[in-house]
């Protein structure tokens, strides 16, 4: 059974978006206000949003009064959500980046606290590996290990 679909519309009842039942839409108000709402699927003409029913011209015309925009919330996989997470650190921690150790949870092979090292590399699994000035080579895992970058 494929999915139903919940179609946005503006007050000149032209369509806008579609977003599949379950799916999240963000409001935006003139005041800069903002509001993630869950959407379910009623019938072709009918969603709920949060606990409301609407029928999509009366929701269109509602938004409108209220000099709002509603926009579709885009879900990531896990896959992407990983990725972009990988990205971010990969171009944060680039090689040649001077780091300061903070706190490493693995007392006993880890450098001391307060040891200088260089970003070698970061890996797929998000490690960034370190050439501390300490001779240690052990990596760096970001949420678990405390470090902060250097400057220049």
């Amino acid at each position: 059974m494929s999915k139903k679909t919940i179609r946005f519309i503006d007050e000149n009842y032209q369509d806008l978006f579609t977003i599949e039942d379950g799916g999240k839409v963000l409001f935006v108000y003139s005041d800069g206000s903002q509001k993630e709402e869950i959407c379910k699927y009623v019938d072709a003409y009918h969603l709920y949003v949060g606990l409301n029913v609407y029928h999509i011209s009366e929701l269109a015309e509602k938004i409108a009064r209220a000099g709002a925009t509603v926009s579709p919330v885009l879900i990531k996989t896990k896959e992407e959500e990983r990725n972009a997470r990988l990205t971010a650190v990969k171009d944060t921690y680039t090689p040649g980046t001077r780091v300061k150790l903070l706190e490493m949870k693995d007392e006993l092979y880890g450098p001391p606290v307060g040891s200088i090292g260089v970003v070698a590399f970061v890996d797929d699994m998000e490690q960034i590996h370190v050439r501390w000035e300490t001779g240690s080579g052990l990596a760096l895992i970001p949420d678990v290990d405390s470090f902060e970058i250097l400057p220049e």
